[in-house]
């Protein structure tokens, strides 16, 4: 397991912002501390392997601040965003293997609840050794 801690920004730009009647591009800045875990572990005999990542990234500051005075979501900025990614991928014959993604997903900014993304793939895979 390793994990860090450091300081990061992040740049959203919107393209398709309804500014009166007219369609423009926003961008918006913030800074804040990023944290980030990455586990791997194998399992059965070295036939299973499970990775899972854990990235938070608390806001400390934000560019436009000023204009969410007053609104509703004056304060989503100040929420974690958190990602957590999971892969479970498991040998199940000599060249075949199966893959399980699941990833969790929480912005404040985009929904108050978490999005999941899960992927289950098939593959052959060979060693050129």
């Amino acid at each position: 397991m390793i994990s860090r801690l450091g300081f990061g920004l992040k740049q959203l730009i919107d393209r398709d912002v309804l500014v009166d009647t007219t369609r423009k591009t926003q961008t918006s800045n913030y800074g804040g501390l990023d944290f980030v875990t990455d586990f791997k572990t194998l399992l059965a005999n070295e036939k299973i392997t499970y990775t899972s990542k854990l990235g938070i990234f608390q806001a400390v500051f934000y560019s436009q601040v000023g204009q969410l005075q007053g609104q509703p979501n004056e304060n989503y900025w100040k929420y974690p965003d958190i990602n957590w990614e999971n892969i479970l991928v498991a040998s199940i014959a000599k060249y075949l293997m199966v893959n399980l993604y699941l990833q969790l997903l929480y912005d404040q900014e985009v929904t108050t609840g978490f999005r999941i993304k899960e992927v289950l793939a098939l593959g052959l895979t060979f060693k050129l050794i």
